[in-house]
Order: C-alpha cells, then structure tokens, then sequence
C-alpha cells in the first residue's frame, strides 16, 4: 500500500474468523485479529456512505460502511464473508463483500471489506 494510504488507517477493528457452527447451530469464532495503527497489521480506514455493491452470490445490496485494510508485505490478510468485524465502536455490521486489490505487477496492496 502506498505510504499515503497508510497513513489514512487510523482506526481500529478487530476480526474473528468465522470457526464453525455447532450442531444446535451456534455460530463458533476463532482467535481476533486487530488491525489498529501501532501494530505490524496497520489500522483500517473506515468510511461510512451508502455503497451499491455486488456479493459473491451476485446479489445486489447497498454496503453501510467501506473498510480498507492494509496487505503487510504484499500478502492478503486471510478474511472471508463469514467472519465477524468488530468496529471500534463496538457494532458488529455483517460483511457483505470483499475486494482484494493488486498494484500493477499484481502485488498485493489492499483489501476492502463491504459492511451491511
């Protein structure tokens, strides 16, 4: 990611990786993961404005909020749709949509979570 853009990730979230469901269907997490300013991960950027997007099912939906995230060392932070997101105040927004983008050699630079 570009030294500018890295600055802009001031904020914090946490994920936690969608781990299973029981067999009463109780959805389990594994451990979180903190994006916040002062650790290796960097922090996210989150910007919130109505955002029509497609998800992976092609289902149109209108995204709530855009999270940016930083791909340290040029690999992609491993996320699915499944996961749980914290934000930094405390709401947990369903994630809609995931978008990994590439510099122009196809390096890893950053990912863009879609929040409903």
């Amino acid at each position: 990611m570009l030294p500018d853009l890295v600055e802009m990730l001031q904020q914090t979230l946490t994920i936690e990786p969608f781990a299973g469901e029981s067999p009463t269907g109780a959805i389990t997490w594994g451990p979180a993961v903190t994006y916040a300013p002062s650790l290796p991960t960097n922090g996210a950027r989150v910007t919130f404005r109505p955002k029509r997007i497609r998800t992976p099912l092609g289902e149109e939906l209108v995204a709530r909020a855009e999270v940016w995230l930083d791909a340290p060392g040029g690999v992609f932070p491993t996320i699915t749709e499944r996961d749980r997101v914290t934000l930094d105040d405390g709401s947990q927004p369903p994630m809609l949509s995931i978008d990994k983008v590439v510099d122009e050699n196809g390096v890893p630079e950053y990912v863009k979570l879609y929040l409903g």
